[in-house]
């Protein structure tokens, strides 16, 4: 297992991507994970190029991300364009940075007490991975679904990641995250252990 960070528990400092990599690598991580395309200055291969290069002199690793790909989520933008469209894009983003992986997720818990049925985000957001599940192949990337703010109980993503395909899509399992549904870590991890591709750690108090 190698170590790292999650940028997004660094963002009040606001470095640029090259800060968030020399820290990490004065700190002695191995992995630098990048959870949103906002923490990059741009998409382009030029640059991703660079970010890569430059991760990769340092002797570090990079894993990627996005936010929500339901598009009835009350976490959803299309200020990037369709769920469908930004799965896509972050794919091949994860392509170019040498990620196996690309993290996104449903939403929160305010998903659960919205007018639309949870069930119906869970609906779209197995139809949107879904239709990027050849591109994700032939990458060879896996995408990991994070148990994220209360969305999904345990058992509720590993139906999700089973109904979407287990040959592309994965979890990527937050420990803090199962205590905004009442739900132990370790239930949480008993459902989600066989499909775990990612994983953040992190305290949590009550």
């Amino acid at each position: 297992m190698k170590l790292g960070v999650d940028v997004f528990s660094l963002r009040f400092n606001e470095w640029d991507a090259f800060g968030y990599l020399d820290y990490a690598k004065s700190i002695g991580l191995e992995v630098v994970m990048f959870p949103d395309p906002d923490f990059f200055e741009s998409l382009d291969d030029d640059y991703l190029g660079r970010v890569k290069s430059y991760a990769d002199d340092l002797g570090l690793e990079l894993e990627v991300g996005m936010y929500s790909c339901c598009s009835t989520s009350t976490s959803f933008s299309n200020r990037r364009g369709t769920a469908v469209e930004q799965l896509s894009t972050m794919l091949h983003v994860a392509d170019v940075l040498g990620s196996r992986v690309m993290r996104t997720l449903l939403g929160s818990n305010a998903d659960r007490r919205t007018e639309t049925p949870l069930s119906t985000h869970i609906a779209n957001t197995i139809s949107a991975l879904q239709a990027v599940r050849d591109q994700a192949m032939d990458l060879g990337i896996k995408i990991a679904v994070e148990n994220h703010a209360g969305d999904l109980l345990g058992s509720e993503l590993k139906a999700l990641v089973e109904e979407a395909g287990p040959a592309f899509v994965g979890v990527c399992i937050d420990s803090g995250n199962p205590l905004w549904m009442g739900e132990s870590p370790y239930v949480t991890l008993d459902h989600l252990a066989p499909y775990v591709v990612m994983s953040h750690i992190r305290d949590t108090a009550i």
